[in-house]
């Protein structure tokens, strides 16, 4: 027989963050997180919460569907089919700088919340490994893309990755 529960009949606060504001044109990964979402929701007593780098097809499936969506604006840390290139990267810094001061905004917004867990849906973003370290709060990161060509220094990379609760490929 099944065990559709968890643990404790306390419902559990996980904070999922998405690489990208839409579901259907997001790609699998994409489809993936929303269907995820609501089955967890359903099944196992999750309150889901996202967060997105912009409003879109997520947000008003998130707003049907009675899940909180917090929307700020974050960029990617790795590439996946474009070259690195020299323009790519110096457009690069500047909004990665402009996000380490929104992190701050969110960080604060986010920890009324008191999340017990925090889902990162791709490898292209450490948005949620960030926040998840700030606020002590385990961190799952689920890894869909190979190959990635990330914008960090591989020391950080392999830091972030080490530094998660659990992996899944």
């Amino acid at each position: 027989m099944e065990n559709n529960s968890l643990p404790s009949n306390k419902p559990m606060h996980v904070l999922y963050v998405a690489h990208n504001s839409e579901v259907e044109k997001g790609g699998g990964a994409s489809i993936l997180l929303y269907n995820l979402m609501l089955d967890m929701k359903k099944r196992y007593n999750v309150i889901p919460y996202v967060l997105a780098p912009s409003a879109g097809e997520l947000s008003n499936k998130c707003r049907e569907n009675n899940i909180e969506i917090f929307i700020s604006e974050y960029c990617l840390w790795a590439m996946i089919e474009q070259k690195k290139t020299f323009v790519e990267i110096l457009k690069y810094y500047p909004r990665k700088v402009r996000e380490y001061f929104r992190l701050q905004k969110i960080i604060e917004s986010l920890q009324r919340k008191k999340f017990d867990l925090i889902h990162t849906n791709t490898s292209v973003i450490d948005i949620g490994a960030r926040i998840a370290q700030s606020l002590s709060i385990p961190h799952i990161w689920q890894l869909h893309e190979y190959g990635c060509d990330f914008l960090k220094p591989v020391s950080y990379v392999r830091q972030q990755f080490n530094n998660t609760s659990a992996i899944i490929t």
